[in-house]
């Protein structure tokens, strides 16, 4: 189930509920209890540091290597370079 942030219109609260999309638009208040919030528009994270793996080290490179300095023997792998 999707994770949902919500501001409550009465109180001014500010929280986040897990619930099925079906449901996410009719939310109470968990501080006041009150029918009057709004959805918030979410965002996600992405950790810069992940590196993509490589399509040649599972042995499955979209270009051979096409002498010394080229290619994936040279760490440069032509699947990555986009």
């Amino acid at each position: 189930m999707p994770i949902y942030e919500y501001h409550c219109e009465d109180c001014g609260a500010q929280f986040e509920k897990m619930t099925s999309h079906s449901k996410a638009d009719s939310m109470t208040c968990v501080a006041c209890e009150s029918a009057r919030t709004r959805r918030l528009l979410s965002v996600f994270g992405v950790s810069a540091s992940a590196k993509p793996k490589s399509p040649c080290a599972s042995g499955q490179c979209p270009m051979p290597s096409e002498g010394p300095g080229s290619g994936c023997g040279a760490g440069m792998c032509p699947g990555m370079m986009n």
